[in-house]
């Protein structure tokens, strides 16, 4: 039995970029081991009311080279959302979003495996 469908899977990835500060804000990344649990936060990164978030400009510098390196789409026109809904480990109720209007899109990787006798169990 043959079909007319063409099975299609959609990715959607997660990087930590390899900034010196946060994506919306002038706090340090938290990549500093020594530095305590909710230790680098400001009320701009924690949301707090009559705050707005402020584009990192090197981080968008960098995910553009990754879009690059991914033979991604880069375009030219990019914006951020704010998906609200209640985590209990997202005390401010929302996250910031790329779902419209992303930095990279349409990229691709390829990835190739080896003859089943040469993966290790």
């Amino acid at each position: 039995m043959t079909t007319q469908f063409e099975p299609v899977i959609g990715l959607e990835i997660h990087v930590q970029l390899a900034s010196k500060t946060k994506m919306f804000c002038t706090c340090p990344n938290g990549m500093d081991e020594s530095a305590g649990p909710n230790t680098e936060i400001c009320p701009r990164c924690s949301g707090q009311p009559g705050t707005l978030p402020v584009i990192n400009e090197g981080a968008v510098r960098l995910a553009v080279r990754a879009g690059l390196a991914l033979g991604c789409q880069i375009n030219e026109v990019s914006s951020f959302e704010r998906k609200h809904y209640f985590y209990p480990d997202l005390p401010k109720g929302y996250q910031i979003t790329q779902n419209a209007h992303p930095i990279n899109g349409r990229g691709e990787i390829e990835i190739t495996f080896g003859p089943k006798d040469h993966l290790q169990k």
